[in-house]
């Protein structure tokens, strides 16, 4: 049975979603790489060495978060000279001490800010979680990191827990209209505090993702771009995305999978990673560690998309106050979390928030491994437990193999010259009928502009190894393009995405 493709072209037929990867079990974390989160890992003056104390627990990989408003504060393609100086030194730390990196990129310059009520001149700085008036300057600025960095940055995150009211805002749902409901969202009874924003900022990350990953495979074709950074187990806001179109150039989806204070509990402790209130839903388990990556597993699933998960983010705070769980009880929840990931085949990636207790004692600022002074806790001994003994694999497992897969010739790439080119691929061995489907990105049905099925005979493929298809749909200014292989048994393969444009 085929399913047509719905918003976005990662959608495939209904027999793939059922025949999705599932957790098998994985013992010894050779599956999985383990990394911690931290900031300005070359300060040195009056701090502890961060990648000496990084290397002391055998991590692998240290993501760092960097702001688009420090990059480009004043003007779009201006950065200042003190701006790369730091980062470059940033990253030369990492790799002097062999640890590779991990980028997340957000945070608007108030001249692209979409805050109706920025001041530009000082005052508050609500204008950085805004969306950008043109996401395609948040693309053209994560293609210049793309391009300086190259290889030396192993994936790149669009943004920081879109999800959250505080980190990305829009004024989408600020009108009269309520476009099928995105303005609203499903009771949560785990999100006592009313954390998430509306659905309608989904629709403009999604934007942000498709134009971000198309600028950063464009400097890089190897680069790996990271969709969602989830926060918690936030189904709706990925079924969202998917429905707004991601496009094809993700690696995989990003997920910070922390948990909520017990109800009632008098002094807030957190929940551990495998607990969980019953019966609560698949909309509301947001603060469940398991239950919330199991939901966005299976919603990822039921949308064909059998990518990964990365946990750019995952902790637990040692305070004694609200939401912690002291430090022993970090340490133990920390141990069984480690167990998890290394039972979900899925989670190949996986970064502890943070290496090192922030200068405030409240929860946000205990989640270290070490104290300020860069003693470690129960927590960093048993991280580093966990991880003795385990040679992590060179590269994480890559975007589910294609081979076989048709590959795609033309159009690809910038200069089209032509509104009806002449698509070609690569016929497969077997094949009694193709897919293929072009979205047109800007135009008024711009999904599924061209959705044809053909024989190899009529795909001109029957007695040679290419295939061709022109189409009197005129696709312009740029599109992107798959082509589906079926085979008589009834089951299929999907190319990877092809973009081209004017």
């Amino acid at each position: 049975m085929r399913v047509r493709k719905v918003a976005i072209g990662i959608l495939l037929p209904l027999l793939l979603a059922l025949l999705a990867p599932v957790a098998n079990a994985q013992t010894g974390g050779t599956n999985t790489r383990f990394g911690v989160h931290e900031f300005n890992i070359a300060a040195g003056q009056g701090q502890p060495n961060r990648t000496g104390l990084a290397n002391d627990l055998g991590v692998s990989f240290i993501r760092l978060p960097i702001s688009w408003h420090l990059m480009e504060g004043s003007e779009k393609g201006v950065t200042p000279g003190w701006y790369w100086e730091e980062l470059d030194a940033d990253i030369s730390a990492a790799e002097d001490a062999g640890l590779d990196v991990l980028i997340t990129f957000g945070q608007t310059p108030c001249w692209a800010s979409s805050d109706p009520q920025k001041d530009c001149s000082g005052g508050d700085a609500i204008y950085l979680s805004y969306l950008p008036n043109n996401p395609q300057d948040y693309a053209d600025a994560l293609g210049r990191l793309v391009a300086r960095y190259g290889d030396r940055v192993m994936a790149w995150e669009i943004w920081n827990e879109p999800n959250l009211a505080g980190n990305l805002r829009s004024d989408r749902c600020t009108g009269s209209g309520n476009e099928r409901g995105i303005c609203t969202r499903p009771s949560a009874q785990n999100d006592e505090y009313d954390m998430f924003g509306d659905l309608g900022s989904a629709y403009e990350y999604a934007e942000l993702v498709r134009l971000g990953a198309r600028a950063a495979v464009q400097a890089d074709p190897a680069a790996k771009v990271l969709a969602g950074s989830i926060a918690g187990g936030d189904v709706v806001f990925l079924e969202h995305m998917y429905e707004a179109g991601l496009g094809q150039d993700y690696h995989a989806i990003s997920a910070h999978p922390y948990t909520g204070p017990y109800p009632n509990s008098p002094n807030g402790m957190s929940y551990g990673p495998d607990e969980c209130p019953q019966g609560i839903g698949r909309n509301a388990a947001f603060w469940c560690f398991q239950a919330g990556i199991e939901g966005l597993h299976a919603q990822m699933s039921a949308y064909g998309d059998a990518r990964s998960i990365w946990f750019t983010e995952f902790g637990f705070a040692s305070t004694t106050t609200w939401n912690g769980s002291g430090q022993q009880g970090q340490a133990e929840h920390l141990t069984r979390a480690v167990e998890l990931i290394e039972g979900w085949s899925y989670v190949p990636v996986a970064a502890w928030y943070q290496l090192v207790d922030q200068i405030v004692d409240d929860r946000e600022g205990t989640f270290g491994l070490f104290t300020r002074s860069g003693q470690i806790k129960p927590s960093g001994e048993a991280y580093k437990d966990a991880l003795s003994g385990v040679t992590p694999p060179v590269d994480p497992p890559v975007d589910p193999p294609t081979t076989g897969a048709p590959q795609l010739f033309w159009p690809v790439g910038t200069g089209l010259n032509d509104p009806t080119p002449f698509y070609e691929w690569s016929a497969v061995e077997g094949a009694i009928e193709y897919q293929i489907w072009v979205n047109q990105y800007g135009a008024q049905d711009s999904m599924g502009r061209v959705n044809a099925f053909l024989t190899p005979d009529r795909a001109n493929c029957a007695q040679g190894d290419l295939c061709g298809f022109v189409s009197n749909t005129s696709i312009a200014p740029y599109g992107e393009w798959w082509v589906t292989a079926y085979f008589a048994d009834g089951s299929s393969i999907e190319s990877q995405g092809a973009v081209f444009e004017q």
